[in-house]
């Protein structure tokens, strides 16, 4: 938003401190609000408004300079609403089989249900919230929030970036592009890749993302169990242009998450020229519709059975990358910012 209104912007940086037992962010909420200059600032933008230091800061920079608050929802789910969803959250995990089972892990599920509460609390005190989806909304307001102050804007890619690397020749036979992390799917991802390369053994994958280290080594293990070492390549986290190369190096772009907001990696996928395949999440109906192919959440059998069909279908890839590369045109962030400004001004001043 600064670049594209052309704001002089000033930064104020603390250094983090790292507790045992999840408590960082309690102490760091403090460090943070000392840094906030008191000036005559117009309104306050908490851009990751469902993490719990950045909404617990911003609310407390409200009460402190007494100015307006608006914030972006991006990822916000039916199990975090309320003290018991987040019970059942913290104590029987959504993405994984990991329960608690020392006294570190009990401790550390309810620092996440007081966090979350706490969160939730924040969020009903801001003036504006922008949702990435109707979706995001409509779980908003089952926590009571006052719809009339939330606005869904969706989501952008940088157009540009895109079209300014050159189509590259087909090295992968699919890619994934996200962080290796449990809600992402990844090991749905590496069984489908196991039936693949049973019919197909020359059949290659690329998995793109930043790496947290327990779940990686799990992935890698599991690569290493079924023998995919060669037919699956994992660079970590690569710079942006280096993203957009592998993405156009490859034929399609598979993507099991199972909880999303916007799904910006899926729009930069459809930009790149990939059909895509993912689960059927309902912000992506609302964001793209039947522009791209749908297995049931979860379902892994029949996520398999969509992406054979892609890659044994070169004509359902031609259809599918045209309409996904039509859809994608409809995304941009300059939208996007000059749609929140306009709100910001008609609702606040």
């Amino acid at each position: 938003m600064s670049k594209e209104f052309g704001l002089l912007t000033k930064t104020h940086t603390y250094k983090p401190s790292f507790a045992r037992g999840g408590m960082n962010d309690f102490i760091n909420v403090r460090k943070v609000i000392k840094k906030i200059p008191l000036e005559n600032f117009d309104f306050i933008y908490c851009p990751m408004g469902e993490l719990f230091l950045p909404m617990t800061v911003s609310a407390l920079a409200k009460a402190k300079l007494k100015i307006p608050l608006v914030v972006s929802v991006n990822l916000f789910e039916s199990h975090e609403i309320g003290p018991f969803p987040l019970l059942q959250k913290a104590f029987f995990p959504v993405y994984d089989h990991h329960r608690p089972s020392s006294p570190r892990d009990f401790w550390r599920a309810f620092v996440s249900i007081i966090k979350g509460y706490t969160r939730n609390l924040f969020m009903k005190r801001s003036d504006l919230i922008f949702s990435v989806s109707s979706y995001t909304k409509r779980l908003l307001e089952k926590m009571r929030v006052d719809g009339k102050r939330i606005f869904p804007v969706g989501g952008g890619i940088d157009h540009d970036a895109i079209r300014s690397i050159n189509s590259q020749s087909k090295v992968y036979d699919a890619c994934f592009l996200g962080a290796i992390h449990a809600r992402k799917g990844v090991s749905d991802l590496v069984y489908l890749w196991k039936t693949v390369t049973s019919r197909k053994p020359e059949m290659k994958l690329v998995i793109i993302g930043s790496e947290s280290a327990i779940y990686a080594d799990r992935i890698k293990e599991l690569i290493r169990k079924f023998d995919l070492e060669d037919n699956i390549v994992m660079p970590g986290f690569v710079n942006t242009k280096k993203k957009y190369e592998l993405l156009k190096s490859s034929k399609i772009f598979i993507f099991p998450s199972y909880a999303e907001g916007f799904a910006q990696t899926i729009c930069e996928a459809m930009a790149c020229g990939l059909p895509v395949v993912a689960y059927d999440l309902p912000v992506y109906k609302e964001w793209y519709g039947n522009d791209i192919l749908y297995a049931k959440k979860g379902n892994v059998k029949e996520l398999i059975r969509t992406t054979v069909t892609l890659l044994e279908d070169d004509a359902l890839q031609r259809t599918m990358m045209e309409r996904g590369l039509k859809r994608s045109r409809t995304y941009n962030w300059d939208n996007i910012a000059e749609y929140e400004m306009e709100i910001i001004a008609h609702k606040l001043f």
